[in-house]
């Protein structure tokens, strides 16, 4: 299961998060990716002047785009397919 927390603060949401939510939760479903994915947002994740923020399996990324976060998930899930 790879986990994904993203920002909703006013820093980060601002700043893109509200357009990478609609681009992760449409991928998900798109690929029917429920049972491989758990998304949650969180209000604030401590490093606002560096956001965009969101933290995959608990590594932060910072200064994310919608397009970068879905580059990242893809490598998350094939990571884990590599298990």
């Amino acid at each position: 299961m790879i986990d994904v927390e993203i920002c909703m603060g006013s820093s980060c949401y601002s700043r893109g998060n509200s357009k990478s939510l609609e681009f992760i939760e449409t991928f998900i479903k798109d690929r029917n990716l429920e049972d491989r994915i758990r998304l949650n947002g969180k209000l604030c994740l401590g490093s606002c002047s560096d956001g965009p923020n969101i933290i995959i399996n608990k590594n932060l990324h910072s200064g994310t785009s919608p397009e970068c976060i879905i580059d990242l998930i893809k490598h998350y899930l094939t990571a884990e397919e590599a298990r």
